[in-house]
């Protein structure tokens, strides 16, 4: 080197060669130093992360399967340095699930690495939601060829437009007052105030028919007006959407009902009026029948009560399995009347012109009970419905000899035990169906809950300490302390290995020690319960993405090793000529 710095003072052009050489050399030293210490922190990032993970492993009830791994394996001189073997397929998982442990440790990360953890993973961003009706019908289209798929394929793209249509945010005054808890309650209290009305009025108009109140049908009026301005104020906010949204059936009940209300008092005004003759009667008739949207107008109540819109929505879906069951109740009913009255045909037959003849106070308590199959049917009903005690209808068979009365016996028996069971059970099964919560009340409800804990955790922290920020000395004295403990382990947070959990937090913070209450407070959070499968692909694609970084930190690393290196091939063999700009 020191004959190349000489070459260099005797020829300027090679001297200023070599000191460019030198000073890529030492960029290219000070990058590789800056790439090492980068590759040792992810090194011992992931090797934290796997404690983490065989802790969570550890403390679930039932092992797991091995997770996938992505292994770094050698390539050939040819190709690149590193390269990746190709990940088996994991569970789908939604991007935000996905990223909660990158936020809670390491922040944001941007959009590259989101798509960057799909790749690993074989997925793509955009894929991740259910199959839409209009893809199952592409779907069903490719298995039909001609006119038929034809159809199917342009039914799928009408589909697919009519489901891809959304209401956009609605803004301004008239939009928050609608959305507002105030209006909300305002409209509940009137809609109470209207039911009990109508009560009132009911009970009035049974005590004195045909009388009319002079305050009727200003109170109406009123409570009509509200509804009508409360229905072009949705209109206005919400447009064609109103019937278009998730509760559209409500708000085609609450337009149906209002157009029936405005009827019924345009119809009272008109029949109040001095109208004579048939007229006058017509308006009454149709009057009684528009009253009966009064009543409709207590379901509007229902909206604003989730227990009891759950229980009217139980009902209104278990129709079509109480229409199956009285059918099933019919066709038992029809076969065991259908027994007992062909039994009693050979009995009239047996006992004709005997002292049991028709005349008997027997003979004649039978006829009442078991006249036809119409009756013996509805005889049965009572017998199985508390209509009737059954110790009659068996009484009265108890003349006819030993096989009629044990039919009834029989048919008491199989209707109790088994056919009322399973009737019943069906409709609990459907009512558990829907009475299960919709996604959104199970993440209100989770997010409530998490929002509260972490409210209480961070109010204690504060207590703790005086900067916002933990120690790890601090948080290992509050995790000795069985109180907090009890208390954590109370709302179903388990910290195996408080150290390796307050350094991976720690990890994120600029001074590496000390932890913000808040970041801490969550993580808390976090570990609520034991380890789910989503808090399993977490860890797993974590440790992924950090063998990604890994093997991209080493290919540039290999590749800049390899420009040093031709450059001091072509040092060493032109040491004569001088050393000019390289060509590499």
């Amino acid at each position: 080197m020191l004959d190349m710095f000489s070459c260099g003072k005797e020829m300027p052009d090679a001297g200023r060669g070599t000191l460019n050489i030198l000073e890529e050399l030492l960029q290219q030293s000070q990058q590789s130093q800056e790439l090492a210490e980068l590759q040792r922190d992810t090194a011992l990032r992931q090797q934290e992360l796997g404690q983490a993970l065989r802790a969570s492993i550890a403390a679930q009830k039932e092992p797991f399967e091995e997770m996938d791994e992505i292994h770094v394996v050698s390539a050939d001189a040819e190709h690149d340095p590193v390269s990746i073997e190709p990940c088996k397929s994991t569970e789908p998982m939604a991007s935000k699930e996905a990223s909660w442990l990158r936020s809670l440790t390491w922040g944001e990360e941007d959009v590259e690495q989101e798509v960057l953890t799909l790749d690993i993973v074989g997925l793509r961003a955009g894929s991740m939601s259910r199959a839409s009706h209009a893809q199952s019908m592409r779907s069903q289209a490719k298995l039909f060829s001609g006119a038929a798929q034809w159809t199917l394929n342009r039914a799928a793209t009408l589909l697919h437009a009519i489901e891809s249509i959304k209401e956009p945010v609605r803004t301004g005054w008239l939009a928050e007052l609608m959305r507002s808890s105030s209006f909300n309650l305002l409209s509940l209290l009137v809609i109470v105030a209207n039911a009990a009305y109508i009560t009132v009025m009911t009970d009035y108009e049974l005590l004195h028919a045909g009388q009319q109140v002079g305050q009727e049908l200003g109170i109406e009026f009123a409570f009509s007006a509200f509804y009508l301005l409360e229905l072009i104020a949705k209109l206005t906010v919400h447009r064609l959407y109103y019937f278009w949204t998730q509760e559209w059936l409500w708000n085609v009940f609450d337009f149906v009902l209002v157009v029936l209300v405005l009827v019924e008092n345009g119809v009272t005004a008109l029949s109040a009026a001095e109208v004579t003759g048939s007229y006058n009667i017509m308006f009454l008739r149709v009057l009684r029948l528009f009253k009966l949207a009064r009543v409709f107008r207590i379901f509007r109540t229902l909206r604003f009560f989730t227990e009891l819109r759950l229980m009217m929505e139980c009902v209104a879906g278990s129709l079509m399995n109480a229409i199956w069951c009285v059918v099933l109740l019919f066709f038992t009913k029809y076969i065991f009347a259908l027994l007992i009255a062909q039994s009693l045909v050979g009995h009239w037959i047996e006992v004709a012109g005997t002292e049991n003849a028709a005349g008997s106070p027997a003979s004649a308590e039978l006829l009442r009970l078991y006249p036809s199959v119409s009756q013996i049917m509805v005889t049965l009903l009572q017998s199985t419905t508390s209509g009737l005690d059954w110790q009659e209808p068996f009484g009265a068979l108890k003349p006819t000899g030993f096989a009629l009365p044990a039919l009834f016996v029989a048919f008491i028996l199989v209707f109790t035990v088994s056919i009322w069971n399973i009737v019943t059970s069906v409709f609990v099964e459907k009512a558990l169906k829907l009475a299960t919560p919709d996604l959104d009340a199970l993440v209100l409800e989770q997010n409530y809950q998490e929002k509260k804990l972490c409210e209480e955790l961070i109010t204690f922290f504060s207590s703790r300490s005086e900067d916002d920020c933990i120690s790890p000395k601090a948080f290992r004295s509050m995790a000795e302390d069985a109180s907090f403990r009890g208390y954590l382990t109370a709302n179903g947070i388990d910290i195996k290995n408080i150290q390796i959990f307050f350094s991976m937090l720690a990890s994120a913070m600029e001074d590496g020690e000390d932890v913000d209450i808040h970041l801490l407070a969550n993580a808390c959070v976090r570990m609520r319960g034991f380890a789910t499968s989503i808090d399993l692909q977490s860890l797993s694609f974590e440790t992924k993405i950090m063998h990604r970084k890994q093997v991209d930190m080493v290919k540039v690393l290999a590749k800049h090793l390899k420009r040093v290196e031709g450059m001091l091939k072509q040092m060493m063999l032109e040491p004569e000529r001088g050393l000019g700009p390289l060509d590499v």
